[in-house]
């Protein structure tokens, strides 16, 4: 593993981009339309360089092109699971104002004008921004001993997110086997999330504490 470099190809769709140690690639679609945005269509790490950082490099090299772009925006085409949870951990780190400020609160929402920042700076989609901040409030509401209340407006604000992304396959269902896939939906989030947390380690001076 080592370095990443970035090399640019003919356009096709949009500028297509290779990042490498080769043979480790990740592919990014570059579009105009209706603002400067970088889609990242694939991404590669060969097994010998699996659990060594690369796959972060790879992201964190997308990124920097971004900026250098002038990208408003970095979204992934069909995420697997371990890349969305991949993609969380680097953006929770890049996220050091947002995040110190959510640590510093004990798990509370930011203001508007904090979440438009963050996802300016930051390049986020709307709804990588909404995943964010959710893994960042449930790892300072774990560490800090929030309340019961506390506990409980997050879980309901989750649901509500997650109920509005898939209502169209929850809202056929009758009431019971609704509340219970929304249910699942929200412990499989969570679980995801608490995998994030564990590599970024607890807030200063935090003692641990789970949501239920």
């Amino acid at each position: 593993c080592a370095c990443v470099r970035v090399c640019v190809s003919v356009p096709t769709a949009g500028r297509h981009l290779m990042l490498a140690p080769p043979p480790n690639t990740a592919t990014v679609y570059i579009f105009v339309v209706p603002c400067k945005r970088l889609r990242v269509c694939q991404v590669f790490v060969v097994p010998r360089h699996q659990r060594q950082g690369v796959g972060a490099q790879l992201l964190d090299a997308i990124y920097a092109e971004a900026k250098k772009e002038g990208g408003a925006e970095v979204n992934v085409e069909d995420p697997c699971a371990a890349f969305s949870k991949l993609r969380d951990v680097v953006d929770a780190r890049r996220a050091g104002t947002l995040r110190a400020h959510i640590d510093k609160s004990g798990g509370a929402m930011p203001s508007a004008a904090q979440l438009a920042q963050a996802q300016t700076e930051l390049l986020l989609s709307k709804e990588q921004l909404q995943r964010l901040v959710e893994l960042l409030r449930m790892r300072a509401l774990e560490a800090s001993g929030a309340s019961a209340e506390a506990v409980t407006t997050f879980r309901v604000e989750c649901k509500r997110r997650l109920l509005k992304v898939h209502n169209e396959d929850l809202q056929p269902l009758p009431t019971p086997e609704r509340k219970r896939k929304l249910a699942d939906m929200y412990e499989q989030l969570a679980g995801g999330y608490r995998e994030c947390a564990q590599k970024l380690g607890k807030p200063a001076q935090a003692d641990h504490y789970q949501l239920e």
